[in-house]
């Protein structure tokens, strides 16, 4: 066995060695002070499910009440050990009340080999994977002298992208090449290829509040949304990139009415078109009001696949209503004094250039809104900024014109 330097010798003092093996792998208790800790995310509840688990195993005789080590690194130069794997189960641990956690510790590594590490076990954690994937590929991306030129959604477009050649971000051909071939090598380790490293993962992080990334959680089954999930978050940098206060107030609503993706997606697009935060809560409280958010949700208790099937059936008719009202809603009306609406002595609307055509137009859409949404004129003028008085009017014609 090497010689081990002096500073790791200090280090190895402080811990109880139980094992050595072959690999440069040591098994020890070791005490969570020498634990170094980071902000990373974790699954409070998987937290907590863990940490009674552990109080159970711990009366039964097994040390700590761990059933597998936790991996840790040792960097040469840092005083504690970095986590590469278990982190729930160390902040299990701590609310247990243990003082030391059993580990396996990996010697003599670096922050780009315990970086590579953590990605590939990220697989294995579904809640949380998101938002640790966004931060440790990142971290690994900043290591590399290339962070400086490019970032790294950049540096995956340069990959995914067959017309990329780096020009237009002053690299040279061979930083080019060399920073290809840096992603190609990742994604091999990662297990990750580079477009869904791209299109699902870091798209999403450049234009998603951080907060929203950071709470972001896999669905754990059933109707309840406790956290945005990453689909979630994927349809938020689509259809409002960049404009956090609109993302959390659709998150926000989407928490609460337990929305699917589909109709997270049309609340998106919804209030997509308000200038402010004000307009966006209008637009919800419209929705709210207007019940097409409010979706029947099947009884857990109740076994009638007779009820599930038609308690889904009417859920998806919910969707699909909210999301022709958006379709309609996106037309934007813009009146003009050149194309003023008026009937025609058949009851429809023309303008004064001809007829409207028979799918629905901007022109026609405040007086569909009515008839297909119940909604009233005063909502439809705020949110298609339409004069109330110029709703009003054609409605009353539109009425007058029938009798």
């Amino acid at each position: 066995m090497a010689e081990r330097p002096p500073r790791l010798l200090e280090l190895l003092d402080r811990v109880r060695i139980v094992n050595e093996r072959e690999g440069n792998l040591v098994e020890a208790f070791v005490p969570l002070s020498l634990i170094y800790t980071e902000d990373v995310a974790v699954d409070q509840p998987h937290v907590k499910e863990l940490a009674e688990s552990m109080r159970e195993k711990a009366k039964e005789g097994i040390p700590t009440g761990q059933l597998s080590p936790v991996l840790l690194g040792q960097v040469p130069d840092l005083d504690q050990f970095p986590i590469i794997d278990g982190f729930h189960r160390v902040a299990a641990l701590d609310e247990t009340g243990e003082k030391e956690v059993f580990s396996t510790i990996k010697l003599n590594t670096d922050w780009d080999d315990i970086l590579d590490l953590r990605i590939l076990a990220a697989a294995s954690h579904r809640s949380t994977r998101f938002a640790r994937l966004i931060e440790w590929i990142e971290n690994s991306w900043k290591r590399t002298s290339w962070s400086k030129k490019v970032n790294v959604s950049q540096a995956f477009v340069l990959r995914v992208s067959p017309k990329s050649t780096g020009s237009r971000m002053d690299l040279t051909p061979e930083e080019f090449e060399d920073i290809k071939s840096w992603v190609d090598k990742k994604c091999d380790q990662w297990h990750l290829s580079a477009w869904h490293i791209y299109a699902n993962i870091l798209r999403v992080a450049q234009t998603v509040d951080p907060e929203l990334i950071q709470k972001a959680r896999e669905r754990r089954g059933g109707w309840a949304l406790e956290a945005l999930t990453p689909l979630h978050l994927k349809e938020l940098s689509l259809t409002l990139p960049g404009r956090y206060e609109l993302q959390n107030i659709v998150a926000d609503v989407a928490i609460e009415k337990a929305l699917n993706v589909a109709a997270t997606r049309a609340v998106a697009e919804a209030v997509s078109k308000a200038g402010s935060e004000e307009e966006a809560q209008y637009i919800i409280k419209s929705l709210k009001d207007q019940g097409l958010l409010d979706f029947t949700k099947p009884k857990p208790e109740k076994r009638d696949y007779d009820e599930l099937l038609e308690n889904f059936f009417q859920a998806q008719v919910k969707i699909a209503q909210l999301t022709i009202r958006i379709a309609l809603l996106k037309g934007g009306y813009k009146p003009t004094t050149e194309h003023p609406l008026r009937p025609n002595p058949n009851g429809n609307w023309i303008s004064v250039k001809g007829s409207l055509p028979s799918t629905p137009s901007a022109d026609r859409v405040p007086l569909i809104l009515p008839k297909m949404f119940d909604l009233e004129p005063s909502t439809i003028a705020t949110i298609l900024s339409i004069p109330l008085d110029d709703i009003q009017g054609a409605l009353r014609s539109l009425d007058n014109r029938k009798e």
